[in-house]
């Protein structure tokens, strides 16, 4: 199966209706909110230390350090996830009523993590630089889903991202 899914709206659609089996209006990708948000803080302290320690024994410089904090990031934010019981990176599927969140690995769908009813689901997004946040708030009562996506242009992934924005937000 195909690896690259960047901006790729239809594969990512089909990727969610194979594992539903039902018809998909639009597929997107987002990051896990919490495992955002934790591995960088984590991730960026440990890497930041990491860092200094190397230039303490003399090994290393600036971009030895930035390397190594990003997989530190990296790293942090796939640990949160899977302590969280999914992946980092999750596919967002709208259908005619449903509104599913599914993981994301290696450029497949998995596991559904979120099943809500799109007609009950209360959905909070907002805008901030590059960034798309959404907030699902299922009207079951259930958690609430935080994710991160992107709208930006210059990010092959912002328009399945934008595709999900619209659906939730507009109704289409």
């Amino acid at each position: 199966m195909k690896t690259s899914h960047k901006g790729d709206e239809a594969y990512l659609t089909r990727a969610a209706e194979e594992v539903l089996g039902t018809e998909v209006l639009g597929a997107g990708i987002f990051a896990s909110l919490e495992a955002d948000m934790v591995g960088l803080a984590g991730g960026g302290a440990l890497g930041g230390a990491a860092t200094g320690r190397l230039a303490d024994l003399g090994v290393g410089g600036a971009l030895v350090g930035a390397v190594g904090t990003m997989a530190a990031i990296k790293g942090g934010q796939e640990a949160t996830a899977e302590a969280q019981g999914t992946t980092f990176n999750l596919l967002v599927a709208v259908t005619a009523d449903r509104v599913v969140v599914m993981d994301w690995r290696r450029g497949e769908a998995g596991e559904v993590v979120r099943d809500m009813d799109r007609a009950t689901t209360e959905v909070h997004a907002h805008k901030l630089g590059l960034a798309l946040f959404l907030t699902l708030h299922p009207g079951d009562g259930g958690p609430s889903v935080n994710l991160k996506g992107s709208v930006s242009h210059g990010f092959a992934q912002s328009g399945p991202d934008r595709v999900v924005l619209h659906l939730l937000t507009d109704g289409a």
